[in-house]
């Protein structure tokens, strides 16, 4: 099976690793085997779902896997080959013995109803149009500093994400807390705290700010939106460092 994979490898976006952190080779999309296996687990130990990333395999032009999302599925639990026939003699095994030759790469032979007889949340949904709740900012609060006409931005959010009860892999709430100072090697920190409590996020916010906002600190079009305000928040810029302004001379007594 290695010598006639190894000739189908392709390239993709999502890299998968094995227990030992060995990335594992894509190869296109051409052999259905059958495999048995132990159990099929639709959940971790945590309740939550088990999610994988959708790839959707693009052949026109240069062959890859492009990855569209992660949806909840299944691990599959001690899985092994399915032979069709017994091989008498251990040289004799051939190729077919382990391949579904009567089986094609479309949605009737390889169904995704074989993985949701455990019932997989989602099973349904194409990941291709399926969209989550937007994320609403509930908070949000920018302070300002300016030592010797140098600009410090410190900038609070807070966001309910709307998409705890999706995938079960979003928490309820997040803090996104920027920091940028121009006199520091590592100009832009940032830091994430996530909780699916209302009452313990909106402790966090005000921990995070007794903590970052000293004297000298101001506030520079600080606002709190409405919780049913719907925005999108554009990645974060980088702040131009301003140049310092020429010394003026003393003049004479």
């Amino acid at each position: 099976m290695l010598s006639d994979l190894k000739y189908m490898a392709i390239e993709g976006e999502y890299v998968e690793v094995n227990s030992d952190h060995m990335a594992y080779q894509m190869v296109r999309p051409e052999w259905v085997v059958e495999i048995s296996c132990l159990d099929l687990l639709t959940h971790n130990t945590r309740g939550g779902t088990v999610n994988r990333v959708v790839l959707e395999y693009e052949s026109k032009g240069r062959e890859a896997y492009k990855v569209v999302r992660r949806m909840p599925l299944a691990t599959v639990i001690s899985p092994q080959f399915v032979r069709h026939r017994e091989d008498r003699r251990r040289e004799d095994r051939r190729r077919e013995d382990r391949r579904r030759e009567d089986k094609r790469l479309v949605d009737e032979d390889i169904r995704i109803e074989q993985v949701s007889q455990v019932d997989v949340h989602l099973a349904d949904a194409d990941a291709r149009s399926f969209a989550l709740p937007t994320s609403e900012v509930l908070r949000r609060e920018v302070y300002t500093k300016e030592p010797k006409g140098e600009v410090m931005i410190r900038k609070f959010v807070m966001l309910q994400t709307n998409k705890d009860t999706s995938t079960g892999e979003y928490p309820a709430y997040v803090i996104h807390y920027t920091d940028f100072n121009p006199n520091r090697k590592v100009l832009l920190a940032r830091e994430v705290v996530v909780s699916n409590s209302r009452s313990q996020i909106d402790q966090l916010y005000e921990q995070f700010k007794e903590e970052n906002i000293k004297k000298g600190w101001n506030p520079h079009q600080a606002t709190e939106a409405p919780a049913v305000a719907v925005i999108e928040i554009p990645p974060a810029e980088p702040v131009e460092k301003k140049a310092k302004a020429p010394r003026k001379k003393a003049k004479d007594a």
